[in-house]
C-alpha cells in the first residue's frame, strides 16, 4: 500500500522492492552464518532489532524507489540477523520437551497484537495517510527495539544471556 500510493510506485515496481527486501534478507542470513562464531548472540538481537526498525523509519520517510530500495536492503539484512539471535537465544533458554508448547502459546498471543495492530494502522492510515502512519509505527518500533537492546546490550544483559555451558554464546551451535 505505501510503495503505491506514497511512492507512486507500480505492481512491477512494488514488486521489485518485495524482491529487494528478499536479497537483503539472504544477505543478512549470510552474514549470520560467516559471523556465526563470532557474534554474540545478544549483539545480534539488540542491534538487529533497533536496525530494523531504523531501516523501517528510512523506508517510511523515502522519497523515490532507489531510496525506498536501499532501506529495504537493509531492512532484511537486520531483520535476518535478529530473527537468528532470537532462534538461537530460545533454542537455547528453552527446554527442549516444552519449546512447542511456549512458543506455540506466545505466538497465539502474538498474533492477536499483530491483527490489533493491523486495524489500528488501517484506521490511522485512513484517518491522516499511510505515510504517518508508516512513521509512527516505525517510531513505535524503534523505541520497542531501543528497549531490546538495552534488554540485550545493557547491564545484567551478560546474565540473562549467560549458558551454564559457556562463556561465550555465539550464533553457530558449532
Amino acid at each position: 500500500m505505501f510503495a503505491r500510493s506514497a511512492l507512486g510506485l507500480s505492481r512491477p515496481g512494488h514488486g521489485y522492492l518485495v524482491s529487494v527486501a528478499g536479497i537483503g534478507y539472504v544477505v543478512g542470513a549470510l552474514l549470520s552464518y560467516v559471523l556465526g562464531s563470532r557474534l554474540p548472540v545478544r549483539l545480534a538481537l539488540g542491534t538487529g532489532v533497533v536496525l530494523s526498525a531504523a531501516s523501517y523509519l528510512l523506508y517510511a520517510r523515502s522519497g523515490t524507489f532507489g531510496e525506498a530500495a536501499i532501506a529495504l536492503v537493509f531492512l532484511g539484512v537486520f531483520q535476518s540477523v535478529a530473527n537468528v539471535g532470537l532462534s538461537v537465544y530460545l533454542q537455547d533458554s528453552l527446554p527442549t520437551g516444552s519449546m512447542g508448547r511456549i512458543l506455540g502459546t506466545t505466538q497465539a498471543g502474538q498474533n492477536g497484537l499483530i491483527v490489533a495492530a493491523i486495524l489500528a494502522g488501517g484506521f490511522l492510515a485512513h484517518a491522516d495517510g499511510v505515510r504517518l502512519m508508516m512513521t509512527v509505527t516505525s517510531m513505535i518500533a524503534m523505541a520497542g527495539g531501543l528497549w531490546l537492546s538495552v534488554l540485550c546490550l545493557g547491564p545484567g544483559a551478560a546474565q540473562r544471556f549467560a549458558r551454564p555451558d559457556a562463556e561465550h554464546q555465539a550464533l553457530s551451535p558449532f
